[in-house]
Protein backbone atom coordinates (compact mmCIF):
# COMPACT_ATOMS: atom_id res chain seq x y z
CA UNK A 1 0.00 0.00 0.00
CA UNK A 2 1.61 3.22 -1.24
CA UNK A 3 1.55 6.64 1.19
CA UNK A 4 -0.82 8.59 0.68
CA UNK A 5 1.11 11.63 1.99
CA UNK A 6 2.11 14.41 0.25
CA UNK A 7 4.69 16.57 1.09
CA UNK A 8 3.72 20.56 0.75
CA UNK A 9 6.08 22.56 -1.56
CA UNK A 10 9.44 24.54 0.11
CA UNK A 11 8.69 27.85 -0.21
CA UNK A 12 11.69 29.96 -0.07
CA UNK A 13 12.67 32.67 2.08
CA UNK A 14 14.15 36.47 1.09
CA UNK A 15 17.54 36.26 3.24
CA UNK A 16 17.86 38.90 6.07
CA UNK A 17 19.75 41.85 4.47
CA UNK A 18 23.72 41.82 5.34
CA UNK A 19 23.35 45.40 7.34
CA UNK A 20 20.88 44.16 9.38
CA UNK A 21 23.46 41.19 10.34
CA UNK A 22 25.98 43.92 10.78
CA UNK A 23 23.92 46.09 13.48
CA UNK A 24 22.56 43.14 15.02
CA UNK A 25 26.42 42.03 15.78
CA UNK A 26 27.32 45.80 16.75
CA UNK A 27 24.26 45.83 19.22
CA UNK A 28 25.16 42.16 20.77
CA UNK A 29 29.00 43.55 21.21
CA UNK A 30 27.72 46.91 22.60
CA UNK A 31 25.79 45.01 25.33
CA UNK A 32 28.41 42.91 26.12
CA UNK A 33 30.89 45.90 26.42
CA UNK A 34 28.29 47.61 28.70
CA UNK A 35 28.21 44.46 31.24
CA UNK A 36 31.95 44.23 31.56
CA UNK A 37 32.18 48.10 32.29
CA UNK A 38 29.44 48.07 34.42
CA UNK A 39 30.89 44.76 35.89
CA UNK A 40 34.25 46.51 36.24
CA UNK A 41 32.96 49.36 37.77
CA UNK A 42 31.15 47.18 40.76
CA UNK A 43 34.41 45.72 41.45
CA UNK A 44 36.29 48.60 41.63
CA UNK A 45 34.03 50.02 43.68
CA UNK A 46 33.96 46.74 46.32
CA UNK A 47 37.80 47.11 45.79
CA UNK A 48 38.03 50.70 46.95
CA UNK A 49 35.47 50.64 49.70
CA UNK A 50 37.01 47.79 51.62
CA UNK A 51 39.88 49.45 53.02
CA UNK A 52 37.49 52.04 54.55
CA UNK A 53 34.99 50.34 56.83
CA UNK A 54 37.38 47.11 57.83
CA UNK A 55 36.97 48.08 61.76
CA UNK A 56 33.35 48.86 61.37
CA UNK A 57 31.69 46.51 58.85
CA UNK A 58 27.89 47.74 59.68
CA UNK A 59 28.40 51.18 58.12
CA UNK A 60 27.94 53.00 61.86
CA UNK A 61 29.96 56.44 62.15
CA UNK A 62 33.59 56.54 62.89
CA UNK A 63 34.20 56.75 66.28
CA UNK A 64 35.82 60.41 65.60
CA UNK A 65 32.64 61.38 63.94
CA UNK A 66 30.85 60.39 67.24
CA UNK A 67 33.18 62.40 69.46
CA UNK A 68 33.14 65.33 67.12
CA UNK A 69 29.39 65.72 67.11
CA UNK A 70 29.05 65.13 71.06
CA UNK A 71 31.85 68.10 71.07
CA UNK A 72 29.09 70.61 69.77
Amino acid sequence: MPEDYIRPPIVALERRSHKFAIWRFRLIILLILVGIAVGAFFVAKVIVNSGENADNPQGAPHRSVIAATALR
